[in-house]
């Protein structure tokens, strides 16, 4: 009896472990456990590295600027008030003087000296000249008319002071039956004055300019 009891909890025993280890082998189907899906997060959006828009390239065109500031050269002082009536030396000029030691200038005898202004304007020796300038019809008998104006603000390079020194002057004294250029003397034959040098001539341009744009 005990023999059959044994024998029949081994059967059931038995049983069992070969029903185990056939057992489908699904894991009860168990759904697999979504086999933990790794999808990184919805994929990070990718990275798209954008870069900050591209910045637009700054602009680097500028607007052209304004046609530059005038140099300041102080034309009165080292042209206009020279007095031609002394040579280099200070000594009074005489007939015998050479042309070497002569000045080139303005005001001397006969020319645009305070005291000569009534015959030859315009006053290029008393100070600020540039008030008697800028905008201001010539009183010269040699350049005058509505379009001869000393310094022409609206035209700066048709200014009666810049057209008299001028190579080819377009008015000015008659001498030898051609207009003769400032200073009067310098491309006359024989020669009475120096001619002025092209650094003289290049501060009365800038003079004329600066005083345009500051006054």
């Amino acid at each position: 009896m005990k023999h059959s009891i044994l024998l029949t909890s081994f059967l059931i025993l038995s049983g069992s472990l070969a029903a185990c280890s056939s057992g489908d082998k699904t894991g009860g189907s168990g759904s697999g456990g979504t086999g933990g899906v790794t999808t990184g997060g919805s994929g990070g959006t990718s990275g798209v590295i954008t870069g900050g828009s591209s910045g637009t390239g700054g602009a680097s065109s500028g607007s052209g600027g304004s046609a530059g500031e005038a140099v300041f050269c102080d034309a009165p002082a080292m042209i206009f008030s020279v007095n031609t009536d002394n040579d280099v030396n200070g000594q009074p000029v005489t007939p015998s003087t050479p042309l070497a030691q002569k000045k080139a200038g303005c005001i001397g005898s006969g020319c645009h000296s305070a005291v000569n202004v009534g015959a030859f304007p315009p006053d290029l020796e008393t100070a600020n000249p540039e008030a008697r300038l800028l905008d201001k019809q010539s009183m010269s008998f040699f350049c005058g008319g509505t379009s001869d104006v000393y310094i022409n603000s609206a035209d700066v390079e048709n200014s009666m002071i810049l057209r008299v020194i001028a190579p080819h002057p377009t008015c000015g004294p008659t001498g030898m039956g051609t207009i003769e250029q400032m200073p009067f003397g310098s491309t006359q034959t024989p020669q009475t004055l120096p001619a002025l040098t092209a650094d003289q001539v290049t501060c009365i341009h800038n003079w004329v300019r600066y005083v345009v744009q500051h006054h």
